[in-house]
């Protein structure tokens, strides 16, 4: 819980950033948002994989994945 707290934090702390016209806050967003890329496929694509459809909630809950892996590329490659 406190990594995800801290992702969250330097993702807050980089958009701040970025409304000040920094660019170093660039830089945080685009590093939060490949960890969250990252760390989602890393962690819950293998548990996807074995159960499929039967994942969580079924398929709310791999959509709820693939927007998160799909935003972080957007955000990283629009960056």
């Amino acid at each position: 819980m406190t990594a995800l707290c801290v992702a969250y934090a330097m993702q807050i702390f980089g958009a701040v950033l970025c409304f000040k016209g920094r660019m170093w806050g660039v830089r945080l967003v685009i590093a939060t948002a490949l960890v969250w890329a990252i760390g989602a496929i890393a962690i819950h694509g293998p548990e996807i994989a074995a159960a499929r459809a039967a994942w969580r909630f079924g398929f709310t809950s791999i959509a709820d994945i693939a927007m998160i892996v799909t935003l972080a590329l957007v955000t990283v490659f629009i960056a």
